[in-house]
């Protein structure tokens, strides 16, 4: 996951930086607090982007499909219903390859807030 090598990339070289400041006399309070409003700012503002992020991450917990599946998604896009083969699963969407040879990307929180239906894990059928 190169997103989340990144944050933590990130997080390190913050924390490296405020303590280096810390130990040259230097107050971090207003610092890390400045950090925290603009973290709050920029959360309501990537809030599609998260909301896609949380729905990658209950789609990976409750591998409802995988690449190569053939799946059918009960939200209509376009008028159209969203169905065919996975072709790749990353943090913000789903690319899938429609009937008609169409490539549609889905946004994850579409697909994780849907009814996905998975053609491709059908079970035979037994007598109960």
């Amino acid at each position: 996951m190169p997103l989340i090598d990144k944050l933590l990339k990130i997080t390190v070289i913050f924390l490296a930086v405020a303590t280096i400041l810390q130990n040259h006399g230097y107050s971090i309070t207003s610092f890390i607090a400045g950090f925290g409003i603009t973290g709050l700012a920029v959360g309501f503002g990537a809030k599609e982007t998260i909301s896609n992020v949380f729905g990658s991450f209950s789609l990976l917990a409750d591998k409802a499909y995988k690449i190569g599946d053939y799946i059918v998604i009960n939200q209509a896009i376009q008028d159209k219903s969203v169905e065919g083969i996975v072709e790749d699963i990353n943090l913000r969407s789903t690319k899938i390859r429609c009937s008609d040879g169409g490539l549609l990307i889905v946004p994850n929180n579409i697909v994780a807030n849907g009814v996905v239906k998975n053609t491709s894990q059908k079970t035979s059928s037994h007598e109960y």
